[in-house]
């Protein structure tokens, strides 16, 4: 699997693991969670390899799915560009105004507490 995909595959599993059967999540969660190989979860959880490959298969379309339905990963994307904007303009207003301001402060940390 692609970096970039497996990437954004552990940020959808982080998501929505919730709603994923006990079974799946604790598959998912030696693969991205503890990077353990497939035969080493199907050691782990006493199935077949192609038990654990085809189970990582199927959640990858159930993740998926459920973000095209769902949108948190997309939200949270855009909510974390919109609080860097803030806090880019905040940077710009002290720089071009000489602030030393507590207040800004506060709402800087405030966007990198929002943003986590």
């Amino acid at each position: 699997m692609e970096i970039d995909k497996f990437v954004h595959l552990n940020k959808l599993f982080i998501l929505y693991k919730n709603l994923l059967t006990e079974k799946q999540s604790t598959i998912l969660e030696y693969y991205f969670g503890e990077d353990l190989s497939l035969g080493e979860i199907s050691d782990e959880m006493s199935v077949s390899r192609q038990a654990v490959f085809d189970t990582i298969k199927r959640c990858e379309g159930i993740l998926f799915d459920y973000e095209s339905k769902l949108g948190l990963f997309r939200k949270e994307t855009e909510e974390n560009q919109k609080l860097e904007k803030i806090m880019s303009i905040l940077d710009e207003i002290s720089k071009d105004y000489n602030l030393k301001d507590d207040r800004i402060d506060v709402i800087r940390d405030i966007c990198k507490e929002l943003s986590e």
